[in-house]
């Protein structure tokens, strides 16, 4: 549930979709495995399991942004080095020649 919506309400109108069109929702792992029933007590479960997923969500985003913040603070600064770092450049071509004529002169 986690990776299958944003939050809470948009995991519930997935449910509802995908009910509405005769696909049946199953859950595969956890303490309550098999069918979900769209009817009152599947409904209630269902919403109480999409709003944990949600708050789990948030909880794993507020820990990146407080680790990335810490490292930030000892000056560490994670992603790809800066493109004008040397060794990550990409290789430069020499400028083209300028055309000359027979006496050598730009054309």
């Amino acid at each position: 549930m986690k990776r299958l919506g944003r939050d809470a309400a948009e995991l519930t109108a997935l449910a509802d979709h995908l009910t509405a069109h005769g696909l049946v929702l199953e859950m595969l792992a956890g303490p309550l495995q098999g069918m979900y029933d769209p009817s009152g007590p599947g409904r209630l479960l269902f919403g109480f399991f999409a709003a944990m997923a949600e708050t789990e969500r948030e909880n794993i985003r507020e820990a990146t942004l407080e680790g990335l913040d810490t490292a930030a603070r000892k000056g560490n600064h994670g992603g790809r080095p800066p493109r004008h770092h040397r060794r990550h450049a990409p290789h430069r071509a020499p400028p083209p020649r300028q055309r000359r004529d027979r006496r050598g002169h730009p054309a």
